[in-house]
């Protein structure tokens, strides 16, 4: 009987949401053309057409699923046979009227139930929820978030009792309500339906949101792929790879690629980032996409590979050494030199490349720590990769997203491999766009962390003492090139308070006014720090973490990766 009440909910919502987007597929002899010159001359208009029409249609799809929601509710209300009074909320009235709101008997008590969307602007004004207890004769209230957890996050001033399921404001989980209402099970049964109702709504739509790299989403993008490069689980694709690299050579080739920060090459300026860069977008922007072919997403990753390869090889032109011709005759090998490669007359195959690299005279050109066996386990996964490349991108069309992640996996793992252990002089680090320490001192490094933590709190001191509290603030100034690469300006912060020898805090007269440090009047000591609501009113932590001390940067973990 409850599969009935779920299905029945279901079909009714995706009905309705298949009426709405229809309904914005205009065939092209109703399109006038008057109209649609208008809406192109349109002022300010941000978001164009295409944002216009989807929100509409997210708006109606919001509605209906809510309607859904509320439906599936009362139906398993009465499936359970708890009564309850329905209260209806004129959302004329308001600007966010709740989904669903009725009241329940609990003993002597009558609870309002309200239910919502997270978030403090999905609640009622306080002066109206008490007109609507009193009038509906409501003892208390409970607001039920349609959240599995953390409901009350949304409430600054909430507190730490893990006895009440609320922490003090009267917000409680879906999760919460079901426990309470229904069977153990049916939370499941409703969270499986939910995840299942999504997932059919988002594949009719065909809707989403692809977020263009101009040069500053390309800043934050390539921040975002830092994060992913550094915290990649190398070990488990080796591991799943049966590549039987030891553990002390590992820490050998995981030192220079992530400590020494030799991965920077694939978010710098060079061929072979451009190429990694643009399949992590794709990656990241395709995610959801179903039958369409996907090979350009492979591709990308693989011929980020051979860039690379082909890059770490150039750095040894006009040595001696030889490679495989482009044109086959007699004697199929050429010197690695300035004009053969400038005349296209080199092989850059994979194929090739690794004939290179596989070669014994140009064994030296890995790190002499790394070991003959690693270097054959390397070479070893670099033809695996040919094969698995070639084995695709002759053949059909490319649908199966399995594969796009063995691509991004493989590309992740050479990458990590290539630069881990390849001995890379300083010229060379240049032309790899790997920066050097002395090219991004810690000043560079403190400017990017605190632009990006803008509007936080943090705790700086001028003589290693006495401490203030400032808030961070964005690097207006800074400029981002065409790479998605910034030059900042400075570091910059506005006072808040100081704090005494008494650690008493004395707010600043005037907590408005932006200070800009430079290299030469930077503090001698800087520290994050947080702020929290409490029923008190604001709390602050104090000192919490270093970041800069006497001209040196302290690398903090980042807990997720950045949003671009």
């Amino acid at each position: 009987m409850h599969n009935q009440i779920y299905e029945e909910v279901r079909t009714k919502a995706l009905n309705r949401i298949k009426h709405v987007r229809n309904a914005y597929s205009s065939r092209t002899e109703e399109i006038n053309p008057i109209i649609n010159a208008a809406i192109n001359s349109t002022f300010f208009d941000i978001g164009g057409d295409d944002y216009s029409e989807y929100s509409f249609i997210m708006t109606e799809v919001e509605r209906y699923s809510d309607a859904m929601l509320s439906d599936l509710i009362y139906g398993l209300l009465d499936e359970y046979q708890i009564k309850v009074t329905p209260v209806h909320i004129d959302n004329q009235k308001i600007n966010e009227a709740p989904i669903l709101s009725f009241i329940h008997s609990e003993g002597i008590m009558n609870i309002l139930y309200l239910f919502k969307r997270f978030g403090m602007n999905h609640s009622l004004p306080s002066n109206t929820l008490e007109a609507i207890m009193e009038h509906h004769k409501a003892d208390d209230y409970k607001y039920i978030s349609l959240v599995s957890k953390y409901p009350y996050a949304e409430a600054f001033n909430h507190n730490n009792d893990e006895s009440d399921p609320s922490r003090g404001t009267h917000l409680y989980s879906l999760k919460h309500f079901f426990d309470q209402f229904f069977s153990p099970d049916e939370f499941d049964i409703f969270k499986s339906f939910a995840e299942t109702y999504t997932k059919d709504v988002r594949k009719y739509l065909g809707l989403s949101v692809t977020k263009s790299l101009t040069p500053y989403a390309l800043f934050n993008f390539k921040n975002a792929v830092d994060y992913s490069i550094r915290h990649f689980q190398y070990n488990n694709v080796l591991r799943s790879e049966l590549v039987g690299i030891n553990s002390t050579q590992l820490s050998l080739i995981s030192e220079q690629y992530l400590n020494d920060r030799f991965y920077k090459a694939l978010i710098g300026k060079r061929d072979y980032a451009q190429s990694f860069i643009t399949a992590e977008w794709l990656y990241d922007s395709m995610k959801t996409a179903e039958n369409i072919d996907l090979t350009a997403i492979a591709m990308g990753y693989f011929k980020a590979i051979e860039q690379l390869m082909l890059a770490l090889i150039a750095l040894h032109k006009n040595e001696g050494r030889t490679i495989k011709k482009k044109k086959k005759d007699e004697y199929p090998y050429i010197i690695l030199s300035d004009s053969n490669i400038a005349d296209d007359k080199i092989d850059t195959t994979l194929g090739s490349l690794i004939a290179f690299m596989k070669f014994y005279k140009n064994r030296d050109l890995f790190r002499f720590e790394i070991n003959e066996e690693t270097q054959n386990h390397i070479i070893a996964v670099l033809e695996d990769i040919k094969g698995l490349r070639n084995g695709y991108f002759h053949k059909d069309n490319l649908i199966d997203w399995n594969y796009i992640e063995k691509a991004r996996s493989t590309a992740y793992l050479m990458s990590f491999l290539l630069l881990g252990s390849y001995q890379i002089k300083e010229e060379g680090l240049e032309h790899l766009c790997i920066p050097p320490k002395t090219q991004e001192p810690d000043y560079y490094r403190l400017c990017a962390y605190v632009n990006f933590n803008s509007d936080q709190l943090f705790y700086i001191s001028k003589d290693g003492k006495l401490y203030e509290g400032v808030a961070s603030v964005p690097d207006d100034e800074m400029i981002i090139d065409k790479f998605g690469d910034p030059q900042y300006s400075g570091v910059y912060f506005r006072k808040l308070f100081e704090v005494n020898e008494d650690k008493a805090l004395r707010w600043a007269t005037d907590n408005r006014t932006v200070t800009r440090f430079n290299q030469s009047n930077l503090p001698i000591l800087i520290y994050t720090g947080t702020i929290k609501t409490c029923s008190t009113g604001m709390q602050f932590s104090g000192p919490e973490k270093l970041l800069y001390k006497n001209g040196v940067y302290f690398d903090l973990c980042q807990d997720e990766k950045p949003t671009y």
